[in-house]
């Protein structure tokens, strides 16, 4: 079965956006949010939560708490800061807690679905997720929903 058109469009932004990450590369991250503003955001927002809840269980088998994610928010700022001094807490906190279900599907974030993406992928290379493996729970995530879609239908 092939991949949807939407789904790929929302893999290979995020594929850049990982590889602008890994290289520190600010001008790439900026073309690469700029490809995600093009794709569906309500999309986007599911696949990286489930991209980063895949990385997140990765990294934290025993389970994530309050203390632990704290620290990885911590470390996410300063290692963006390093080389993006636009990091925003309140987006990568979005994207931690759109990854673990925390947050009403029916409410409208207040920071541009890109945005959110941009620092999910912040988060994923925190997490130890370079290019490749970003790549590979990101097709976790698309399997996922291609199941939960399959599922329900009648």
């Amino acid at each position: 079965m092939s991949t949807p058109a939407p789904v790929r469009r929302v893999q290979e932004a995020v594929d850049a956006a990982a590889r602008a990450v890994a290289a520190q590369d600010r001008a790439a991250l900026d073309e690469a949010s700029d490809l995600l503003a093009r794709t569906d955001p309500e999309l986007q927002r599911v696949l990286l939560a489930g991209a980063v809840r895949v990385a997140l269980e990765r990294a934290h088998p025993a389970g994530l708490d309050s203390e632990v994610a704290r620290d990885l928010l911590e470390r996410c700022v300063r290692s963006g800061l390093a080389w993006l001094p636009d990091v925003e807490v309140p987006a990568l906190v979005l994207a931690v807690t759109g990854a673990l279900g925390m947050q009403d599907p029916d409410e409208e974030p207040e920071l541009p679905a890109a945005q959110i993406a941009v620092h999910a992928v912040l988060l994923l290379a925190e997490l130890g997720a370079g290019p490749e493996q970003a790549a590979r729970d990101l097709d976790v995530a698309v399997a996922e929903l291609t199941r939960a879609e399959t599922v329900e239908m009648p």
